[in-house]
């Protein structure tokens, strides 16, 4: 069974690979034009059928035949279609595309009802010449429908012997006349004749191109040494590097030839070693100053180098630089050539040609934005550069972080950072700006020419805003050491020396500054720009559109980046916007748009009292050194704050600026610390109390603050515990008031008995000193005991008031104690009439005295007697009296001589001492006490300015002032 499954299967499949070889009854590839079989020279046959379904053993399938066949032009064609008949009597269509000006020709029918019928061969031919494009023709044979019965078998079915026969005897491919037999060059139109025939001739001259030297001139055929030049038109026939003179002097003009011409249109010139333009020939044209060097200079020599292309050559040792000789000045920078002054600016920017410069820029003012810029320096580095973009660091991104660079150039004038054909302003807020204006007298060196230089002897200043005389330019907060005439000397060198691009001429002052600020600008010109890579390379390949870094890092990185440095920042600080910041500025405007004259604390602004300390305002406190009194100018600050000016000899000036000013003195001095709240300051190393100075000498005590007489006692009569005697620090107190407020230059009646004039009377205001000792006091008007004699302890009442005392064994005593009298001679005190000085009971002597008086010689006589008589008198009165008054007079003695020594200062024991002394004491002692002898009656003794003669126990005379109670030796 297996076997039998076996088997089966193999028949299946045999079945199915015959069925799938069995060709299907479908159209040819040649039923249409664009199929139609390439047919050559020789007989074909063709089967076609009336419908597609004919199946015969002759293999006519399809309703068309398409051929097709190749001619050229002058082929005789001849095409023959016979219709055998050999399956049907049938009929066929045939037609041929002969030429492309007449395409397909009218069907022709070949068969039964055609031009012959079956039985013999039916047939149609086609004859003709080329004379069209050389292409293919096509032959179409159709299939028809002949309304007959088959006969044969067929279908209407055709069977068509076609036969194809090409005559090119005459064939001319390529059309120019020339039989292909006799064409050199069959496949090429050409009507050429001379070397060949049928070849192209582009000339017309009969030679072929090929053969032609010249195939472009009718007039030559040949080219002797095969430059490509006709022997005609070539002026070296036999030279084939040379065949042109143009200029005629006898080298060619194909430089790279024998003896070329470099010069081919100037017969002067030929050679051109360096190969420059310029030729070797010195006495041609434009003839080269420099033969073996390459170079393109032609203003002032020919052909010599010329670094920056501005027609001017480099100088040399043979060739000097302007003014010196004609080279260029500056060759590297093709805007400038000659520098008639020497001033290192060209004298097509050289705003003073005649005048050797060292200026940059100039100052000018220019009403902008109401007369003011809204922007600086600042601004323009911001922008521009933008060294502080990113996060907002500070003040400046705030302010210009959404300002773009063309409202940046509105606002300066400007069309790019600082433009020198623009405007850049000189700072925010002002109205004055800067141009470049190179090479004018800068006598400062700052970069600003003299002329409009505001301050054209500093270099660190050049615009005053307000015009107060101080400039707008701030000190540096850290570099100090800066030389701009130096820097800008070193950048000028660098750019015109080739190191440096010229493209920053003309920033002359602001690279320096910011740049050179380090008075280094060769160490600025040799840092490294670090790439993100890591690597580092010159910051001047930066955008050099090169990769140097090799990561690309180098390439849209602003190159002013890499040059500037915040360590070196010179044009702003914390924000500063007006003017710029200059190492060491000279002065600087703290009040740049507001005039003042403050020189102290800062310059420049608004000193109202002109004490060179200027206002305080929001942005400059009293904390931060401003003036504390605006409107004093004897006065500015306040140390320790206690009101009082830190100026001693000002107004209410502190003598203690650095003291406590919770509690401060106002009298003595100001400022200083008051205790008690007086008013006095306390005394301090500097400042001793009263009296050795003024401090107050009782710093706890708000009631006392001075001690004339430095007792312990204050001198305020309405303080506690005052002093009664203010001069004298023996006494302080007195009780009874009897001495208070005495001008005695000695004071009198203290209470203390020990010091200086005690009072002996403490309890009675009327009475305070017994001058003589007599236990009466000196007050004639006082109360107690008052004694009419103060300076005689012999005499202290006075009852007639005529002078003379009623004690009658006193001094002077009055003889008439009840009765005033005058009388002096014969007695005191009694009534004298006559006023001779002798008393109205002494008659006789008056008498006597009268008669003397007018010559009586009786009177005289007893007038001369009386004197004698008197001596002899007194003497025995003296003699009495002394011996009966020794104990007497010696005891009131030395108690008056107690009395004085105590108003002298001297104890009682100390006296005693004294008194007891058997010898004298010498003058060099006090004065004694007074003892003073008698007086003449009605003696001056209360003015204070006489001074009494008087004597000691020892008989030492000295003077006494009753008036003061002075005792001395001498006037």
């Amino acid at each position: 069974m297996s076997r039998i499954l076996r088997v089966g299967c193999q028949i299946s499949c045999l079945m199915i690979i015959v069925i799938l070889l069995t060709p299907s009854a479908t159209a040819e590839p040649n039923d249409t034009s664009s199929g139609a079989d390439l047919i050559s020279p020789g007989i074909i046959w063709s089967y076609v059928c009336w419908d597609d379904n004919c199946n015969s053993a002759a293999g006519g399938i399809d309703h068309y035949d398409y051929f097709k066949f190749y001619v050229y032009y002058g082929d005789e064609v001849y095409v023959k279609i016979e219709n055998t008949c050999d399956h049907d009597y049938v009929n066929v269509y045939a037609k041929i595309y002969r030429y492309s000006s007449t395409g397909w020709e009218s069907d022709r029918r070949i068969g039964s009802g055609g031009y012959t019928s079956c039985g013999s061969p039916t047939w149609i031919s086609y004859t003709w010449t080329h004379i069209d494009n050389n292409d293919y023709r096509k032959l179409k044979i159709t299939g028809i429908d002949d309304g007959y019965s088959a006969t044969l078998g067929g279908d209407d079915q055709a069977e068509l012997k076609i036969t194809l026969t090409i005559d090119d005897s005459n064939r001319d491919r390529d059309y120019d006349g020339y039989d292909d037999d006799d064409d050199d060059c069959k496949y090429e139109d050409g009507d050429s004749y001379q070397d060949r025939d049928g070849c192209p001739d582009y000339d017309g001259d009969g030679w072929s191109d090929y053969g032609d030297d010249c195939p472009y001139d009718s007039s030559e055929h040949l080219d002797s040494d095969d430059d490509g030049h006709c022997d005609g038109d070539d002026a070296f026939p036999n030279d084939d590097t040379q065949w042109e003179d143009e200029d005629g002097d006898g080298h060619g003009d194909n430089p790279n030839g024998n003896q070329g011409d470099h010069f081919p249109s100037d017969n002067t010139q030929w050679y051109d070693t360096d190969d420059d333009g310029y030729g070797d020939n010195s006495d041609g044209n434009n003839p080269d100053h420099c033969r073996f060097v390459e170079g393109y200079s032609f203003s002032d020599r020919n052909g010599c180098p010329d670094s920056d292309w501005d027609g001017y050559s480099d100088p040399d040792s043979t060739f000097p630089a302007h003014p010196i000789g004609i080279a260029d000045a500056f060759k590297y920078d093709w805007w400038e050539w000659h520098d008639t002054d020497g001033d290192d600016y060209g004298d097509n920017s050289d705003q003073c040609l005649e005048v050797e410069g060292t200026s940059a820029f100039k100052v000018f003012g220019k009403a902008l934005l109401n007369g003011t810029s809204e922007v600086g320096p600042l601004a323009i580095e911001v922008v521009s550069w933008d060294h502080y973009g990113g996060d907002a660091k500070d003040l400046t991104d705030i302010i210009y972080s959404q300002m773009t660079l063309e409202e940046l150039g509105e606002a300066t004038e400007s069309t790019g950072p600082f433009s020198v054909s623009g405007t850049s302003p000189l700072g925010a807020g002002s109205n004055y700006y800067f141009q470049h204006y190179p090479g004018c007298i800068d006598s400062d060196g700052d970069g600003f020419e003299d002329d409009t230089d505001h301050f054209p002897q500093d270099s660190t200043q050049w615009v005053d805003s307000d015009g107060d005389g101080f400039g707008d330019n701030a000190m540096h907060p850290t570099i100090e050491d800066y030389d701009p005439s130096i820097c800008m000397n070193e950048l000028r060198t660098a750019i015109n020396d080739g190191a440096f691009p010229t493209s920053q001429k003309g920033m002359d002052v602001l690279l320096c500054a910011a740049w050179g600020a380090e008075n280094d600008f060769i160490d600025v010109l040799d840092e490294d720009y670090v790439c993100d890579n890591g690597n580092t390379v010159p910051q001047y390949w930066v955008n050099d559109e090169w990769d140097d870094c090799g990561d690309n890092s180098d390439e849209g990185v602003d190159d002013w980046d890499t040059s500037f440095s915040p360590s070196s920042r010179y044009f702003h600080h914390q924000d500063y916007d007006i003017g710029w910041a200059i190492p060491g500025a000279f002065q600087s405007d703290a009040c740049p748009l507001e005039a003042g004259t403050s020189t102290i604390d800062r310059f420049g602004c608004l000193d109202t009292d002109g004490d060179g300390y200027s206002d305080a305002d929001a942005n400059w406190t009293i904390e931060d050194g401003a003036d504390a009194w605006p409107i004093d100018s004897s006065q500015h600050s306040d140390t320790d704050g206690d009101g009082y000016g830190d100026n001693s000899a000002g107004t209410q000036g502190d003598s203690c600026p650095f003291g406590d000013s919770t509690q401060s003195s106002t009298i003595d001095r100001w400022g200083c610390t008051d205790t008690d709240g007086d008013g006095y300051s306390d005394a301090d190393g500097g400042w001793l109390a009263h009296p050795d100075g003024s401090a107050d000498a009782f710093p706890n005590d708000d009631t006392q603050w001075h001690d004339a007489d430095g007792d312990g006692y204050g001198d305020n009569s309405d303080g506690t515990d005052y002093d009664h005697f203010t001069i004298d620090p023996t006494q302080w107190k007195d009780e009874d008031g009897d001495g208070y407020n005495k001008s005695e230059l000695i004071s009198n009646c203290g209470d203390d008995v020990n010091g200086n004039n005690p009072d002996l009377y403490p309890n009675d205001p009327t009475q305070c000193k017994d001058t003589d000792g007599d236990g009466f006091g000196d007050n004639p008007e006082g109360t107690t005991m008052p004694d009419l004699f103060p300076l005689d302890a012999t005499q202290w009442s006075d009852i007639d008031g005529d002078g003379y005392g009623d004690n009658g064994i006193g001094n002077n005593s009055d003889s008439c104690i009840s009765n005033y009298g005058t009388s002096t001679v014969d007695r005191y005190g009694c009534p004298d009439s006559d006023s001779d000085g002798y008393s109205d009971m002494n008659g006789f002597f008056a008498t006597v005295t009268d008669k003397a008086g007018n010559g009586d010689i009786g009177s005289i006589l007893i007038l001369a007697i009386v004197p004698f008589l008197a001596i002899i008198i007194i003497t025995v009165l003296q003699i009495s009296k002394k011996k009966k008054n020794d104990d007497g007079l010696n005891r009131d003695d030395i108690h008056e001589a107690m009395q004085d020594a105590v108003a002298w200062g001297l104890d009682e024991a100390a006296y005693q001492a004294t008194a007891t002394t058997s010898e004298p004491e010498p003058r060099t002692q006090m004065p004694p006490p007074s003892n003073e002898r008698a007086l003449p009656p009605n003696s001056n003794q209360g003015d204070s300015g006489d001074w009494i003669e008087q004597y000691d126990q020892q008989g030492n005379m000295y003077y006494f002032n009753p008036e003061t109670q002075e005792s001395k030796w001498e006037l």
